[in-house]
């Protein structure tokens, strides 16, 4: 296949390139059902009553792990934290005050009463309730 592929590149032909192609996609099929057959009998040979084999066959090529990164060390204000407790009270204190730094960053005159008072007003064609209606 790849002197088909250096054919493909070096002559820049058509044909060579439909059939790098046909080659290619031949080889990826073959690929995809190869894979699909082999877990196919890997989950089968599963015990079905134990759940925990099947999810260690799955979880992996489902991008998950049991592996969790451990922070070793995080930067705040040039302080470096290392002590696994210094580090808890740093993402605790953070996750705490996230909202109300957010709030005190917007501009007040835009969160004030009056403002949100005069966005909830109606206009007269619209009625404030509604009510479903039975189909014929």
């Amino acid at each position: 296949m790849i002197i088909i592929r250096n054919k493909s590149v070096k002559h820049g032909s058509g044909y060579h390139r439909r059939l790098y192609q046909t080659f290619r996609n031949r080889v990826n099929t073959e690929i995809a059902k190869n894979k699909s057959s082999y877990f196919g009998e890997k989950i089968a040979e599963c015990n079905t009553n134990d759940p925990k084999n099947t999810w260690k066959l799955i979880n992996p090529f489902a991008g998950r792990n049991n592996k969790s990164n451990h922070i070793k060390e995080i930067k705040i204000n040039d302080q470096v934290l290392s002590k696994n407790d210094e580090i808890s009270e740093a993402f605790n204190d953070y996750f705490i005050n996230i909202g109300p730094r957010l709030a005190a960053d917007h501009d007040a005159t835009r969160l004030s009463l009056n403002n949100v008072n005069a966005y909830l007003k109606l206009p007269d064609s619209i009625s404030p309730s509604f009510h479903f209606r039975k189909r014929a």
